[in-house]
């Protein structure tokens, strides 16, 4: 799958300068780190440092467009609150009221479209090992999934949009900060397959309660297609909690755990 110029503008909305003739250019991937962008089919969303404070960006965040090179030619089209002037190349530039929304907007029309199995995990211990097992058990499907550990929630709603390119199957490793009351991302990621690896005192320096912290990584569940399947690891704390949880969400609901009695993984489906 890709869009051309024309149909993102379409899309986000927004004023598109520089693209006289260059309207049916094609774009079938996305980066908000400029560095990445190898070609000319690469879209680059210029993170604000003051409308992605809502992501989590830290204080001393650099503006997005300062790490813009003007003499890149291998470069299909700029995102951003603040036109870019003097490029080189005159690429196309798509300037939009807030980046962190358009990131959001596109992230949902990229989910919606595609038509794959997506896996997403969470918990305070294991996401990283668990996406990275799953992934290998898929690598010849060559799924989509995290860049290193990066799994805050721009991070994840990058992934959602690099869907475009419709890979074989998704796997999200997501953090807390894309949990949180700033808002729930699994609505947007939907996924087919939701797992909660395990619960644990990670978050206490910003939960003042444990089950605070089961309540938001069991909103995981919450976005889960209509015959969505729930994995749980049931040996950990407040696991009857987060089986709870994924009960209002689905009844396909699979438990594991290490038995005392024979040292083995079992696994129970409800």
């Amino acid at each position: 799958m890709s869009l051309t110029i024309k149909e993102l503008h379409n899309i986000l909305g927004g004023t598109l300068l520089d693209a006289e003739g260059k309207e049916d250019n094609i774009i079938n991937n996305f980066e908000n780190w400029f560095p990445f962008i190898q070609n000319k089919s690469t879209a680059y969303i210029s993170p604000n440092k003051q409308t992605w404070k809502r992501f989590g960006s830290g204080a001393n965040a650099k503006e997005g467009n300062e790490y813009i090179k003007k003499d890149k030619e291998d470069l299909g089209l700029i995102i951003t609150e603040t036109y870019v002037p003097d490029m080189k190349f005159k690429t196309p530039q798509l300037v939009i009221n807030d980046s962190a929304k358009t990131l959001t907007k596109l992230a949902g029309e990229m989910r919606l479209q595609y038509k794959h199995p997506v896996i997403a995990i969470t918990g305070s211990m294991g996401k990283s090992s668990t996406r990275m097992l799953i992934s290998a058990g898929l690598k010849d499907y060559y799924p989509l999934q995290n860049r290193y550990n990066s799994n805050v929630r721009y991070a994840v709603y990058l992934l959602l949009c690099k869907m475009i390119r419709q890979s074989n199957f998704a796997v999200l490793e997501v953090s807390l900060n894309a949990l949180n009351a700033v808002g729930n991302s699994s609505y947007l990621i939907k996924p087919n397959v939701a797992i909660v690896t395990g619960i644990g005192a990670a978050h206490m320096s910003t939960f003042k309660d444990i089950l605070n912290i089961v309540e938001a990584k069991a909103s995981i569940f919450d976005g889960l297609t209509p015959e969505g399947i729930a994995i749980i690891n049931k040996d950990t704390l407040h696991s009857d909690i987060i089986i709870e949880r994924a009960k209002q969400n689905t009844s396909n609901i699979i438990r594991y755990y290490f038995s005392e009695l024979v040292k083995a993984p079992l696994f129970h489906a409800s």
